[in-house]
């Protein structure tokens, strides 16, 4: 990964989307000091207390691997919506993993077409990703 704590907490409070996917994800890559100013106060007591854990994610590579059979299945079943929101992980995802990659790949992930089979051949390939049907 690599951002820092500083960045992703910056873009959490730039982003926006629908369904909070970007919000979502990002803050799963923050450390619980940086993140509980985003989160309800009685999942905070819970986290302090120690009845609930924080548990950081740290391998967004990882992530993009394992989703992406998942969302080419949505993209072929033409899921409009489940692949916009592919499209979103991926942005955030590749955001915290490749700042070069995301360059290149942003463009494509914000104006997909096809529910986004071609900018996910693009990841894919980018990642080593081989897909068994």
């Amino acid at each position: 990964m690599i951002r820092n704590q500083e960045e992703i907490k910056v873009r959490f409070q730039k982003v926006s989307d629908l369904f909070g996917t970007q919000k979502n994800d990002l803050i799963n890559y923050m450390t619980f000091d940086n993140a509980k100013t985003f989160l309800k106060e009685e999942y905070v007591k819970e986290v302090e207390a120690g009845t609930v854990k924080w548990v950081i994610s740290t391998d967004p590579k990882k992530e993009i691997l394992d989703y992406l059979d998942f969302a080419y299945n949505k993209a072929e079943n033409e899921r409009g919506l489940s692949a916009g929101r592919s499209m979103l992980h991926f942005k955030t995802w590749i955001w915290l993993d490749d700042n070069s990659f995301y360059g290149e790949i942003v463009d494509d992930i914000d104006n997909y077409t096809n529910y986004g089979i071609p900018t996910l051949n693009k990841i894919a390939k980018h990642y080593g990703f081989t897909r068994y049907k």
